[in-house]
């Protein structure tokens, strides 16, 4: 299964399909993220694919085009997006295509912020900013469950009793995924080995189920369906329900 896939769950069936899901992308890598935006040039305005702000110190404007075609994007592409970078004043400019480039694009970019990528090379050129940021978004949501989960002991039972230690394991498991994160300010990297299995428990906290997690994308949607839920159960393996 390529990197593509363990982005994005489908393939885009449209042109319009494709600057959204790039836009989507950029966003999940933390950056402020617009789709079909103008921007002001030196006469009028432009609008663009995807206006990407990256707030850091230097407040850097990316500007994405995105080319849904059938074959490569040539040097006219090239040219046309050249002076919109030139008159918006962007820091980086990139032309996102589904079928590559022919050479005069390439030659065109030559002494500009230009950057010519496929889709799949867009995503390997931010591929570690949108796990690691993901899982700093999910961790900050999964810390509440930290005391259920610590291997020192940090939860006890409302009623002081002890629980099943069969019960710990079963719900520990269920939700792997989710107690994995670590916390947010120590993830620099973050890496996961697949496919993942879990059993899916109901709120007997019995066994019902299976589920194969593939890659990023479906262990990241995982994680966003069943905070909730997770902590609902350790609720109930606690007896504070």
């Amino acid at each position: 299964m390529g990197i593509k896939q363990a982005v994005f769950n489908k393939e885009a069936k449209n042109w319009k399909q494709f600057q959204k899901q790039i836009a989507a992308f950029f966003g999940e890598c933390g950056y402020l993220s617009e789709n079909e935006k103008s921007v002001e040039l030196v006469r009028g305005k432009k609008a663009i694919d995807t206006k990407v702000q990256v707030r850091n110190e230097f407040d850097l404007l990316v500007l994405v085009e995105c080319k849904y075609l059938n074959k490569p994007v040539n040097q006219e592409v090239v040219h046309a997006f050249r002076t919109v970078m030139q008159d918006s004043g962007a820091n980086v400019g990139y032309i996102v295509s589904r079928k590559g480039f022919q050479s005069g694009a390439k030659d065109a970019i030559v002494k500009t912020s230009i950057k010519l990528r496929t889709i799949d090379e867009l995503i390997e050129d931010f591929f570690k900013v949108w796990k690691i940021n993901l899982a700093k978004k999910y961790s900050d949501l999964s810390n509440n469950l930290f005391p259920y989960w610590d291997p020192s002991g940090g939860k006890m039972p409302s009623d002081g009793k002890p629980i099943s230690f069969e019960l710990k394991k079963l719900v520990d498991l269920a939700y792997k995924p989710i107690i994995s994160l670590p916390l947010s300010e120590y993830i620099s990297e973050f890496d996961k080995s697949f496919p993942m299995d879990v059993p899916q428990i109901d709120d007997s906290l019995i066994v019902t189920g299976s589920i194969k997690i593939l890659n990023y994308r479906e262990y990241f949607d995982f994680v966003d369906a069943n905070i909730e839920k997770a902590h609902r159960h350790y609720q109930i393996l606690y007896r504070e329900l």
